[in-house]
């Protein structure tokens, strides 16, 4: 009897899409009766091919208007990625997920987060946190990547004239941007939080919030407790939490309505 293959997809807690392979022997009842074998293979950096039975990595991406910039932390260098708008002085910086479950500038939550402030004419830029890709240092449970943070922004203020910021994180990288918006002499002009780790994180000690934040949250989200955001942002007068029904934490078939959203958070 031939065993039969089939693919399928899954993510791992870094939102990296991955790809399965399966097998079944015909003559069971249903699928989920019969021996699975599962190989995962890393879908973000590399690309499975079927034929040959072989993994090929891929550099990281440079796509048009992109430009790489190395940028001077506490830590050593930040690797960043810069694109430049129409917009003079107005700057997007997005902060990525949790180092620990793989999370990178590479997350397509942050690459959502990103085109929607490029589309909207803003300069963008994302990086990697201490101890991820090519930036120096090792990770530090929230502490250093805040100093992080507050380089690159220092940095772009110095070196994209940036007078207005739009300060973005997801998961993780929502904590750590509330965290650096709380030690700025202003508070950015918009904060956008997308599923953030007020439980994992000390986020209590950032409250009351020194200005406006938009909080954008799947109901179905299995990494961080709804709940928890709710009750989080509950006495955050000038905030605002954009609930979406049936999503997940990593946005799974709701991305173009993310992008939607935060383009209205962001006019």
């Amino acid at each position: 009897m031939s065993a039969l293959f089939f693919p399928v997809r899954t993510s791992d807690l870094s939102g990296t899409s991955k790809l399965a392979w399966r097998f079944f022997l015909p003559g069971s009842t249903s699928k989920g009766q019969n021996i699975r074998l599962e190989c995962w293979l890393c879908w973000q950096f590399h690309v499975y091919d079927a034929i040959h039975a072989a993994a090929v990595t891929e550099k990281p991406m440079s796509r048009p208007g992109e430009e790489q910039v190395v940028i001077e932390g506490p830590a050593g260098p930040i690797e960043a990625v810069v694109t430049t708008g129409d917009r003079a002085g107005l700057v997007a910086i997005i902060c990525h997920p949790n180092p620990v479950q793989g999370g990178t500038m590479q997350n397509k939550v942050v690459h959502t987060l990103m085109r929607t402030a490029r589309d909207m004419g803003a300069s963008t830029l994302r990086f990697n946190f201490r101890g991820v890709g090519r930036s120096a240092g090792e990770y530090d449970y929230g502490v250093g990547e805040v100093q992080d943070c507050l380089a690159v922004i220092a940095w772009a203020r110095a070196e994209l004239q940036m007078d207005q910021l739009w300060l973005m994180g997801f998961s993780f990288g929502g904590y750590v941007a509330a965290a650096a918006a709380s030690e700025l002499p202003a508070w950015p002009e918009r904060l956008v939080l997308v599923a953030p780790s007020v439980e994992k994180q000390r986020f209590g000690d950032l409250k009351p919030l020194g200005g406006a934040a938009i909080v954008m949250m799947g109901e179905a989200d299995d990494v961080v407790a709804p709940q928890s955001v709710y009750e989080a942002f509950a006495d955050e007068a000038d905030s605002t939490v954009v609930r979406f029904a049936d999503t997940g934490h990593f946005f799974h078939g709701q991305l173009v309505p993310l992008k939607t959203a935060v383009e209205e958070a962001l006019s």
